[in-house]
């Protein structure tokens, strides 16, 4: 198994490998992988986790979301929220929010269930679950 990063979030990257045969290190593999990056995500599997609150859950009709967010060049977050078969309900574009968001997202019109939810800013993903009454 081997795991590479790239060595930047966008363009063109490269590797040399080098395979060595332990019983003799003159019998060797070398090749280059080359590869174009074209966008990248750090997913982090708990929200609440990583300081970012989601309440009250359950909800019935406004779930607030507050936490300390990365996102120094402002850019917009995205919070997407999925039925439990995995169909979008809900896409809002949030703005304006650099490295502490405080904001509520009205789930009156979404039935009763189990979703997730995901929040996207400067290529993370930050994830969880809630429940609507």
């Amino acid at each position: 198994s081997l795991h590479l990063e790239p060595k930047s979030k966008s363009g063109e990257s490269s590797y040399k490998i080098t395979i060595l045969n332990k019983n003799n290190s003159s019998d060797k593999i070398e090749f280059t992988v080359k590869f174009n990056v074209t966008s990248t995500s750090t997913v982090i599997n708990s929200a609440e986790e990583k300081g970012i609150n989601i309440y009250p859950n359950p909800v019935a009709d406004n779930l607030t979301l507050e936490g300390e967010i990365n996102n120094p060049e402002s850019k917009p977050l995205m919070f997407k929220l999925y039925s439990i078969e995995g169909r979008l309900v809900k896409h809002i574009q949030l703005n304006g929010y650099i490295n502490y968001m405080n904001t509520t997202i009205n789930c009156s019109d979404i039935p009763a269930g189990i979703y997730s939810y995901t929040i996207s800013v400067s290529g993370i993903v930050y994830s969880g679950r809630i429940v609507k009454q």
